[in-house]
């Protein structure tokens, strides 16, 4: 619900109330035997998974405006906001027959509730001066949060600034820093396990906390996006204390219990230079990318480890921009990873191109085909290659578009990669569906 007040020409008042509820339940089966290992009963092979989440929000926020120019503009917002969630889950076990297996499942049942009380105030003030931009918001808030019989109250204050400048001669560049709090939530406090298939179970019972971050951002940009461009952005981030895990590692099952460690960074930046090349009528990009993060884990209720991974990005795309019938995308990229902790170290380097072509036969007829291959460094796997078409046709009479696709002409089998972190390398197979094609109508009303 929205009302809004016009004061004068300059100011207005406006009032927000929202009120949402939610019930969802979830349940799934699953057939392993990875509690026969856990239970030590060998007639455990049928997993039945319940999951029962409740949640409730309320609130409401008043916004004061004033805004002397379209350049110039101030906001005072003021508010509260209610949010009560439950979770309940519970899991049962039975042999082939279908008959249940009695065990202690104390471990495996949660009973959770979180409710959360936010009064907020926010001040907001955005001002241009000829070539220069600038503004800043603050965030106050008054927290109160019970969750399985703890309560917590606390003050946060949340700022934020940006400051920017455009110019079309050395370009524009922009610059901002912020500071806020993130608050746990009902899925931060689940006290026993959930199982999340594939042998894996979940337990967050790091209890309320409101997690500080900060984080700056550069972004500059020169030229024209049509002919000759330059894009730059730089993004740091860092988590005072971040949500982090420990792995109770077997050769037959995990258990992820999530932990609270200190000081989590993220660098990430990309680039982009972009050129119209005339005498092929297509535009050229040189594209790069770098991200890396600093964190920590353990297995085992060890010490921490301490790992540092990187990515970094490299590769091109052309795109043309004919008006005879027939134009084409094509690129090609190479992604450099690292992974570097104090007990081990991996590099390797995946690959990726691709070439698209597009035909119009005429306005009502078009013909497309898209071709892409994969190589992944960290599996043994051959290059992987993907043919596609699809052809398009139109009734415009009947407004009704027939089309056919063809995919996987190639016939490709499946698709593997491993999920390489500090302490596991995880092999996934991925199966296709063996080459086929679809016929299909669209049709307008």
């Amino acid at each position: 619900m929205v009302f809004t007040q016009k004061i004068d020409s300059s100011r207005a008042c406006v009032a927000v109330a929202k009120y949402l509820q939610q019930n969802r339940s979830y349940f799934f089966t699953d057939e392993n035997e990875v509690f026969q290992f856990i239970t030590e009963n060998p007639n455990a092979q049928k997993i039945e998974q319940s999951i029962n989440s409740k949640m409730q929000f309320g609130g409401v926020k008043f916004s004061y405006l004033k805004s002397w120019s379209e350049d110039r503009t101030f906001e005072l917002q003021m508010g509260d906001e209610f949010r009560k969630d439950f979770l309940h889950s519970d899991i049962a076990l039975y042999n082939s027959a279908g008959q249940n297996i009695t065990f202690d499942n104390s471990g495996f049942i949660n009973n959770n509730d979180f409710l959360q009380n936010n009064l907020f105030s926010q001040i907001k003030y955005i001002n241009k001066r000829n070539k220069w931009n600038y503004g800043f918001t603050v965030l106050n808030q008054f927290i109160s949060s019970e969750s399985n019989f703890e309560n917590k109250n606390g003050f946060y204050i949340s700022p934020s600034f940006s400051l920017g400048y455009q110019n079309k001669k050395t370009g524009n560049f922009n610059l901002s820093a912020a500071r806020k709090f993130s608050s746990t939530g009902i899925t931060d406090v689940f006290t026993n396990y959930i199982y999340q298939g594939n042998r894996n179970f979940k337990q967050n019972n790091i209890g309320i906390q409101q997690l500080p971050e900060y984080n700056i951002s550069f972004s500059y940009n020169l030229g024209d996006v049509l002919s000759e461009y330059l894009q730059l952005n730089v993004f740091y981030f860092k988590n005072e204390e971040f949500i982090s895990n420990n792995m109770i590692v077997n050769p037959n099952y995990t258990f992820n219990q999530s932990i609270l460690v200190k000081n989590n960074t993220n660098l990430s930046a990309n680039m982009e230079l972009r050129k119209y090349l005339k005498f092929l009528k297509s535009r050229f990009s040189f594209l790069n990318s770098f991200f890396q993060s600093n964190y920590q884990n353990s297995v085992n209720s060890g010490e921490l480890i301490k790992t540092q991974f990187s990515n970094f990005k490299t590769g091109f795309e052309m795109k043309s921009g004919w008006t005879k019938k027939i134009n084409y995308e094509a690129g090609y990229e190479w992604v450099f990873n690292n992974i570097n902790s104090e007990i081990n170290q991996r590099k390797y380097t995946d690959e990726k191109g691709f070439v698209n072509l597009y035909y119009s036969f005429n306005p009502l007829f078009r013909f497309e085909s898209y071709f892409e291959f994969f190589k992944y460094g960290n599996t043994s796997q051959k290059i992987l290659q993907f043919l596609d078409f699809k052809v398009n046709y139109q009734l415009k009479d009947y407004k009704m578009n027939l089309f056919l696709m063809g995919n996987n002409l190639l016939n490709s089998n499946e698709i593997q990669r491993f999920s390489i972190i500090n302490i596991s390398e995880s092999l996934y197979t991925q199966k296709l569906l063996p080459r086929h094609l679809v016929f299909g109508i669209n049709k307008n009303f």
